[in-house]
């Protein structure tokens, strides 16, 4: 009798696609399949990274133990936040005063110093006059116009 051929995949085709370990994924996209993803497994697994402990010796003599990618077992510090003026500007330098008088609250205060002290100038009435001078909270008066707050009527006038 006669047989019919088979339709069997020739076996080099079958390895081939065995060892190309990709199965065609269908797109119904216009786009067609550039931006279908590659579902492929990966091979080998994510590499491992090692982390060493180290030691690091600060400036002051303290120590802590991290855990890094260098193989160094001990660090030595010659900068660090014990004595770098920009995160400790009171430990570097002659400064004979107070924590206080260093940094911006320093700067304020030396700046303003002089303004409690100062002798405010005689009233025409001869009275001890405050501060300020009459006009140097003009702008304050102004502002409370605007927010809506109405000043304080003097009783027996209307």
């Amino acid at each position: 009798m006669f047989t019919r051929p088979t339709l069997a995949i020739p076996p080099r085709i079958r390895v081939a696609q065995m060892l190309a370990g990709q199965r065609r994924m269908r797109s119904n996209s216009p786009y067609g399949r550039s931006h279908v993803p590659n579902r492929q497994k990966r091979l080998m697994p994510n590499p491992v990274v090692p982390h060493f402990p180290q030691i690091v010796y600060y400036s002051d003599g303290s120590t802590i133990t991290q855990y890094t990618t260098s193989p160094d077992a001990e660090y030595k510090m010659a900068r660090d936040m014990h004595n770098n003026p920009l995160y400790n500007p009171s430990a570097i330098g002659d400064h004979s005063g107070d924590e206080s008088e260093l940094g911006r609250l320093g700067r304020f205060r030396r700046r303003f110093a002089g303004a409690a002290q100062v002798e405010s100038e005689p009233s025409k009435d001869g009275q001890p006059g405050t501060l300020f001078k009459e006009g140097d909270l003009g702008w304050y008066e102004e502002m409370s116009n605007d927010w809506g707050e109405k000043p304080e009527k003097e009783k027996g006038k209307e």
